[in-house]
């Protein structure tokens, strides 16, 4: 049961992975984003682990990595 619901976790992982990649998002820049702690709301929240990511990704090989507020989604 434990394997079966891991399994169903990472489908679940790879599925969401592969729709923000195809909104435009570098897969990349979202592995080292989870990777580093970036998993929900509340991790987005915390200016300093956002900014910190930000420099890892730059880091990592990605330009110009800005960071800003979305007004629209709080």
């Amino acid at each position: 049961a434990r394997l079966a619901n891991f399994l169903d976790q990472v489908a679940s992982f790879r599925d969401n992975l592969q729709k923000l990649a195809s909104r435009g998002y570098p897969e990349d820049a979202l592995r080292v984003a989870l990777i580093h702690g970036l998993v929900d709301r509340k991790a987005l929240a915390d200016r300093q682990l956002v900014g910190t990511v930000g420099g890892i990704i730059e880091a990592s090989g990605f330009h110009n990595v800005e960071l800003e507020d979305d007004e629209e989604h709080g």
